[in-house]
């Protein structure tokens, strides 16, 4: 075990955990062809974590080459049956992501500024042309992928609707 002392964003000067911005901005300008490789979780849970989606934010606005690992690709599939993933993935909200302390998720929320920008961006991150999940339409064409593309907004529409309409108190 390490028996370093470790030192949260509470002391701010020591700690290395509120500093990842300026290091990958670093490591982007001066470490030629440096990576940001993104290890996927079977369930996607890397999204829901404010450190993580703060990181890929970070990546992308540095000009870093971002690269992604997917445990299951299954549930982007264009033939997938469950498109909660898809669903999750698309309503990404900051605001809604996770941290192990409450200091840190306050802290990734002052810097994100305003979340509803932070937000559009951040789908650009993962769905944009050039986007971490555009990969996976590598070998469909064009129009495959639109129409991919149509089918899961559609559902996920439909879906986010359902779960509107079916938690909205009866009117009597």
């Amino acid at each position: 075990p390490c028996l370093e002392p470790k030192h949260f964003n509470d002391h701010a000067d020591v700690c290395e955990l509120n500093k990842f911005d300026h290091m990958m901005a670093l490591l982007c300008r001066e470490v030629p062809c440096f990576q940001q490789l993104v290890a996927v979780d079977e369930r996607y849970d890397v999204f829901d974590r404010a450190w993580c989606v703060a990181e890929l934010y970070c990546a992308n606005a540095s000009g870093m080459l971002q690269r992604i690992q997917l445990k299951n690709s299954n549930p982007l599939s264009a033939n997938a049956n469950d498109f909660s993933a898809y669903i999750r993935l698309s309503s990404l909200d900051v605001a809604e992501c996770k941290a192990s302390r409450p200091e840190d998720k306050a802290a990734i929320m002052k810097r994100v500024g305003d979340p509803d920008m932070f937000n559009l961006r951040l789908q650009a991150v993962i769905f944009g042309q050039q986007g971490l999940l555009a990969q996976q339409f590598v070998g469909f064409g064009q129009i495959e992928a639109a129409a991919a593309s149509l089918r899961r907004v559609q559902i996920a529409s439909r879906k986010a609707l359902e779960m509107r309409t079916s938690s909205m108190p009866c009117q009597v």
